[in-house]
């Protein structure tokens, strides 16, 4: 396995006209295993980056079969909080510093495209335990970016629990500095 750093590339900008691999990712809580979440394949073309000034261009995203899941374990708290660790308070002038160190990275994805994609969700705090699963996921998100005022289109499409159909359209702006 290949370890890429930042640091290996120098201040120049970097230019890739296609990027493709495939792998699937285990999600471990603790010492228990909680489920491999695979893509069969992840392409990113136009990639465009450059250090100084600190900026991420991708022209395409393809996502073709990816799968994800989300669980509610039964003292209520999910995956996500098991996973992530709690982090103490931060004082005021440490939160001053944190601030003045965010990164300005630029980001800018011209398409995210997925095909058959699917989402399952647990929730292990009820009895009977609760599960469903988005199946047939496939659509795109069009101008992703870290401009403040830009929106993404979302149009995807799918089926809940392989049977009645879901659209989903709308706009996004997931990658804003302050989302809340």
């Amino acid at each position: 396995m290949t370890t890429f750093s930042p640091s290996m590339l120098g201040s120049e900008k970097r230019r890739h006209a296609r990027v493709d691999f495939s792998r699937s990712v285990n999600l471990v809580a603790g010492n228990r295993p909680q489920g491999a979440y695979p893509a069969r394949n992840l392409s990113l073309s136009g990639l465009d980056y450059s250090l100084h000034p600190s900026r991420v261009t991708i022209r395409e995203i393809g996502l073709s079969a990816p799968s994800a899941a989300f669980m509610i374990l039964p003292d209520g708290r999910s995956i996500v909080d098991v996973l992530t660790s709690p982090k103490p308070a931060l004082s005021a002038a440490a939160r001053a510093q944190r601030t003045d160190k965010k990164s300005t990275t630029h980001i800018a994805i011209g398409r995210v495209v997925c095909q058959n994609g699917r989402f399952t969700f647990r929730d292990r705090s009820v009895v009977p335990y609760y599960s469903t699963t988005i199946t047939g996921i496939s659509g795109s998100i069009t101008g992703l970016s870290s401009d403040e005022f830009k929106k993404a289109e979302v149009r995807l499409k799918a089926k809940l629990d392989n049977q009645s159909p879901i659209s989903l359209t709308g706009a996004i702006n997931p990658l804003k500095k302050d989302l809340f």
